[in-house]
């Protein structure tokens, strides 16, 4: 019977990205591919290594004798990473939630150098990457908005809404590109998922953005998919118009109706920021804003009955 080490670093590579593609997270299959990788780390490609380092981190697989050779040897070899490789190790890094700072510095100059060739889908899994690291290096971020500005018209609305999130997490506002993900978004709203919507609003909240024909779009958007909205979609979003001070009536109705029926998947953050929300634009008449005085009182009886037992 073959081995993992028969496949030979193609192989395991691509066995790897196979799992990942399918969700099989198989426990023994994938220790057995992380160690026969170790033993060949030096035989795999540069977009091996990006295939293995995606597929572990889809899978949230925290393997980390094999991530530490991956990053040894990507920053060995960054000259030779073509910009999906570049993103894909960013974003399984982030993903992974590995504090991996060298590594991210070499990418990100990888990147920098390389960025003309970036499409979207690699700008904005860079972008997220960083963002998601809390990682503010704006001579990466300020290549990626002028690349994006390139490309806009091909960014679909995951592309836009994640671009926006990730500048915003960071604290980066860079107006121009703020300026035509609005218009861009406006143009491709119906495409616009539930994480979308959110995400875009926030950010907008977080620069104190208040473009209101997009506000409005957005709006619109949301009340027809509240129903399919989880907490922290609906807590945001709220939370993004109360900050703009965008009294939005029939929004505001209609993510009270989707709240009050998942009241009790919310977490204490997103019922306080909920109910600031609400309290906010003087909306406090609201059904929801009950739902969650409930809500809140039950959990702290509960929390006060379990000290005791």
């Amino acid at each position: 019977m073959s081995s993992a080490a028969d496949f030979g670093a193609q192989g395991l590579a691509n066995s790897a990205w196979a799992f990942a593609v399918l969700a099989l997270s198989d426990e023994q299959l994938l220790e057995a591919v992380a160690g026969a990788s170790l033993r060949l780390i030096r035989d795999f490609s540069q977009q091996n290594l990006a295939n293995l380092a995606w597929a572990f981190a889809t899978l949230r697989v925290q393997q980390q004798p094999l991530l530490a050779a991956v990053s040894a040897a990507v920053l060995s070899r960054s000259g030779e990473f073509v910009p999906q490789g570049i993103a894909n190790i960013a974003w399984a890094i982030a993903t992974l939630d590995l504090r991996e700072q060298p590594l991210m510095d070499v990418l990100a100059d990888a990147a920098v150098s390389k960025m003309r060739c970036f499409q979207p889908q690699n700008l904005v899994n860079l972008a997220w990457a960083v963002a998601r690291l809390g990682i503010p290096n704006r001579q990466l971020l300020q290549a990626v908005s002028a690349q994006s500005l390139t490309l806009i018209a091909e960014f679909d609305a995951q592309h836009l809404a994640n671009t926006v999130w990730s500048f915003a997490a960071l604290h980066i506002e860079d107006a121009p590109l703020l300026e035509v993900v609005s218009s861009a978004a406006r143009a491709k709203m119906s495409n616009f998922g539930c994480q979308d919507l959110a995400n875009t609003a926030w950010a907008l909240a977080c620069f104190l953005y208040r473009d209101l024909p997009l506000l409005e779009a957005l709006s619109q958007r949301a009340q027809l998919r509240g129903s399919e909205m989880q907490p922290q979609n609906l807590s945001n979003l709220v939370w993004a118009f109360s900050t703009l001070y965008v009294r939005d009536l029939p929004l505001m109705d209609a993510v009270s109706c989707a709240a009050e029926q998942i009241i009790s998947e919310f977490d204490l953050q997103g019922l306080a920021n909920t109910m600031w929300s609400y309290a906010t634009l003087c909306l406090s008449h609201l059904p929801i804003v009950s739902s969650i005085r409930r809500t809140v009182v039950c959990t702290a009886a509960e929390q006060i009955i379990s000290e005791f037992d």
